[in-house]
């Protein structure tokens, strides 16, 4: 990403890191028939599933979900 940040080269990104990087590399969308969506799953250990902050990312996740349906 370095290179792409000083006009050096190229790099395929997902649409979400846009807001991130907006001001330092212009952004060119992909031609429709190259879209594809993503599902992202969350994964942890048994042991930790009572972990406050794992348990407030997975209500955002479903948050997310709920108003994002796929």
């Amino acid at each position: 990403l370095s290179m792409v940040n000083s006009g050096v080269g190229y790099a395929l990104l997902p649409g979400r890191v846009g807001m991130v990087y907006e001001s330092r590399v212009k952004l060119v969308p992909l031609q429709a028939r190259y879209h594809l969506q993503q599902h992202i799953g969350v994964v942890f250990l048994k042991a930790k599933e009572r972990d406050p902050n794992l348990l407030a990312l997975l209500a955002e996740c479903r948050m997310y979900s709920l108003k994002n349906p796929s």
